[in-house]
């Protein structure tokens, strides 16, 4: 439950405490793209950000919640890590459009009445030039957390693997790779699957990177790459829930925005692709649908997609459902093609524009179960007693068992 409260854009949020999610406009934090939310295990809100400054429960800044080096003109300016061990004090990492310098502040939530505030640990410097880039999982330990970050090169992905755990934060476990697209810039997104077992990158100008991320050691190893099409520019992408479909969001200079959707167990990821929806802004921006945003799963195990207008007033229009103050939902991203379910305008959003990004989350925290230790996997046979161990146990998800003898109490 603790991606339960969503917040976003122009005072926009998403309550998904209910079975059915419902728009949450008490919020009071305004953010071009990148923003974060955390509740606790129960599902109760505690603080929201931009990267920039800190809000509690009350929508109210932390006393000392201003002043944070990230930026809400990042892509994912920022990302909350909960303490393993401890209730009260979560790390708050953030990224800058600016500088690009990649940071982390602690906030104790047993200060200020019970309602957080930002210790003296603040701004943390990680690592310089670095891009608008953060995703987190838990370590396969079901207690420790993994956070990563890219360092920009123009030849070479290179990901940071921060573990957090009782002891801090660890030195960084570096992941280095050569690609053929040269990296124009530091605007990009990355996602960790629901599991954390895979991690996709994507970034204007170049093409779209499939990793297997170690949930024990945090090294990436290349899995698959996706290419884009001529002078297409990715810009956010999510993973379906069980893994399989990859979505993404991009814009081309011909004047179209995309969502698309990939199959990341095809022998040709590439091939395919189809395009489930797509906007013609060649004449201005919006032009009734404005640009597509960012993408992100949800705990309701649905994916969902915000839009952009870049002009400010903002326009709305009273009792209508107008898609700047709506957000779009992928309800079956599991299905492929047209069968994913795309529905423009699922929620109305009370004339709060969502902008263009979606709060950020530890990859994890929408899963439907909770998850157990499992750094180990395997099978031992047990001779001596006549039988078969398996572990972890119980399962995650689910096993098979074959034999060419039928097994007696297995």
């Amino acid at each position: 439950k603790r991606a339960n409260h969503w917040y976003f854009g122009y005072q926009a949020g998403i309550d998904f405490s209910t079975s059915i999610p419902k728009s949450d406009t008490s919020g009071k934090m305004e953010t071009i793209e990148g923003s974060c939310s955390i509740s606790d295990t129960e599902g109760n809100l505690l603080f929201y950000s931009n990267g920039e400054n800190v809000w509690n429960k009350n929508n109210f800044i932390m006393p000392n919640g201003k002043g944070l080096f990230g930026n809400q003109s990042s892509s994912q300016s920022s990302i909350i890590v909960p303490t393993p061990g401890n209730n009260s004090l979560y790390y708050l990492f953030t990224t800058d459009a600016n500088t690009y310098s990649t940071r982390y502040s602690t906030i104790d939530m047993s200060l200020n009445n019970g309602l957080g505030d930002v210790t003296s640990i603040k701004n943390i410097l990680l690592y310089n030039s670095g891009t608008e880039e953060l995703a987190g999982t838990m370590h396969c330990n079901a207690k420790d957390y993994w956070v990563v970050g890219r360092q920009n090169s123009q030849d070479t992905l290179t990901f940071y693997s921060y573990l957090v755990n009782p002891n801090g934060i660890s030195d960084s476990i570096i992941s280095k790779f050569r690609i053929a697209n040269s990296l124009k810039n530091s605007v990009g997104f990355l996602t960790f699957s629901q599991d954390g077992k895979t991690l996709c990158f994507s970034s204007f100008g170049t093409d779209i990177y499939i990793f297997n991320f170690n949930k024990e050691t945090g090294q990436i190893t290349f899995k698959d790459f996706v290419s884009h099409y001529n002078n297409e520019q990715v810009y956010a992408n999510a993973i379906s829930p069980d893994g399989k479909k990859l979505y993404i969001t991009s814009w081309t200079p011909y004047g179209y925005s995309m969502l698309s959707q990939f199959d990341i167990s095809a022998s040709n990821i590439t091939a395919s692709r189809l395009n489930i929806d797509s906007v013609d802004y060649r004449n201005g921006s919006p032009n009734g649908y404005g640009f597509i945003g960012q993408i992100r799963l949800a705990p309701d195990q649905k994916i969902y997609v915000c839009r952009w207008n870049q002009n400010k007033p903002f326009v709305t229009y009273p009792n209508t459902y107008y898609s700047l103050d709506s957000i779009d939902v992928i309800n079956s991203p599991n299905l492929s093609g047209l069968a994913c379910n795309f529905k423009r305008n699922f929620l109305y959003l009370n004339h709060k524009p969502t902008e263009i990004g979606l709060p950020n989350f530890i990859s994890n925290f929408t899963s439907l179960t909770i998850p157990i230790s499992n750094c180990n996997e395997g099978f031992n046979e047990l001779i001596s007693l006549n039988c078969i161990e398996v572990f972890p146990n119980p399962f995650s998800t689910h096993t098979t068992i074959q034999s060419d003898k039928f097994l007696k109490n297995v």
